[in-house]
């Protein structure tokens, strides 16, 4: 007969998968070492946990999961992590320095609530992959609208492209400042977050020469 898997022994799990990723990274952390922390066999690990990355998706869901619905919140459930699909008008885009705000606000509540789990979530590459490129393919979205965009597709991805890993790269080691406060780190992540949008709304077209209108932010 099947053994019962116990809840107990799962958290105590998560509990050292947690200290081995945040100690050694995902790349370095090894099934056996979180299988020692948590006083069992690897074989007996291996019931509870396929691999390594079901681990890391367990560990990281708490907070994605809370940062998609703030996401969901603030656009009217017209953006989510979770789908590529973009529908945004100008009403889910108004006001959008005291949206960028309020994101910041409770963004930064979420890393003090779960400040272990969201730190191995920036330093993760599969996921953080998954954010860069989820984040730019909006960013292109913003540069080009929803417009026939005839020749420069290609400039937009690249552009947008090279924006999202700056973006994701930045908020990482604005997140690795420890000693920053919480109101100073909500500020820096604003102001820094600002910044970029200035970036994202320049109007490539133009300077590529054609001059036609887009939509923008």
């Amino acid at each position: 007969m099947a053994q019962v898997l116990k809840e107990e022994v799962r958290d105590k799990i998560l509990t050292a998968a947690k200290a081995e990723f945040f100690k050694k990274g995902y790349k370095d952390a090894s099934m056996r070492a979180i299988a020692r922390k948590s006083k069992m066999t690897v074989g007996n690990l291996y019931r509870y946990f396929s691999g390594k990355e079901e681990l890391i998706i367990q560990i990281v869901s708490p907070p994605m999961m809370l940062l998609d619905s703030l996401l969901k919140k603030l656009t009217d459930d017209k953006l989510t992590f979770y789908s590529e699909e973009f529908y945004l008008n100008a009403e889910n885009l108004s006001n959008l320095k005291e949206k960028i705000h309020m994101f910041v606000e409770e963004m930064v509540d979420i890393f003090y609530q779960y400040k272990v789990e969201f730190n191995i979530l920036m330093m993760h590459s599969e996921v953080n992959d998954g954010i860069t490129k989820w984040c730019a393919n909006l960013i292109k979205y913003f540069l080009i609208g929803r417009d026939d965009i005839q020749g420069y597709d290609q400039e937009a991805s690249t552009l947008a492209q090279s924006y999202a890993v700056g973006l994701f790269s930045g908020l990482k080691e604005i997140f690795a400042i420890s000693e920053l406060d919480t109101e100073r780190l909500k500020n820096v992540t604003m102001l820094y977050l600002e910044s970029c949008l200035s970036m994202f709304q320049y109007d490539i077209r133009k300077s590529l020469g054609d001059g036609s209108e887009f939509y923008r932010v």
